[in-house]
């Protein structure tokens, strides 16, 4: 008799792993009526149910389980007390990748394209993307009553993987010279983790 487990990731994990089928084969083993998990000596959340040889559905990764490579394991139960279990390796991915902005640099003047150079390094799932905005914010008479029309966004744009940074030129056309912008940066793992403005 043996548990397989039908899925399960081998990768960095979201806060949930769904749509778990653990099956147990053989027709000795019979009904199962509890279905448990642990995940490297502690006991997740889960949804798992007994569904005549299977057990079904969704684990919690606990918030405090440490990064790195885990085992799952799963046991099923029957009618008798007896036990089954089986165990596939996951790799547990918490945090949020590391952002340096090498580019743009601060107080520092461009002409007609800023060069937008952000260094991503993620230890366990690895970096999956990154975005930046380039803002205005809007003049203010006396100091508190905004000017209309000052502003300016640029919205959410995609930053490509160069194979050591992570790279675009941002065209300088739509900006007023003279005046301060502000860059913030936006970058997630493969586990979707992300590091927002301000992390």
């Amino acid at each position: 008799m043996a548990l397989a487990i039908m899925r399960a990731p081998s990768e960095g994990c979201n806060d949930t792993i769904t749509n778990v089928t653990a099956t147990v084969s053989g027709s000795t083993f019979g009904t199962i009526t509890k279905c448990s998990v642990d995940i490297s000596g502690t006991s997740p959340e889960n949804t798992l149910t007994p569904s005549g040889n299977k057990c079904i559905g969704n684990i919690k990764i606990p918030s405090d389980i440490s990064d790195g490579n885990k085992k799952l394991t799963i046991t099923a139960t029957n009618i008798n007390n007896k036990q089954t279990n089986s165990s596939v390796n996951i790799r547990i991915d918490n945090n949020p990748p590391v952002k340096t902005v090498l580019s743009p640099r601060n107080d520092t003047y461009y002409s007609t394209e800023i060069p937008i150079i952000v260094n991503i390094t993620d230890e366990f799932s690895g970096p999956k993307n990154g975005t930046y905005r380039i803002v205005q914010d809007p003049w203010k008479l006396f100091g508190f009553i905004p000017i209309p029309g000052t502003d300016y966004d640029s919205g959410d744009i995609s930053l490509t993987f160069n194979g050591t940074t992570w790279n675009d030129d941002f065209n300088t056309d739509p900006l007023a010279s003279g005046r301060t912008y502000y860059m913030s940066v936006v970058v997630c793992d493969n586990a979707g983790n992300c590091n927002k403005p301000g992390e």
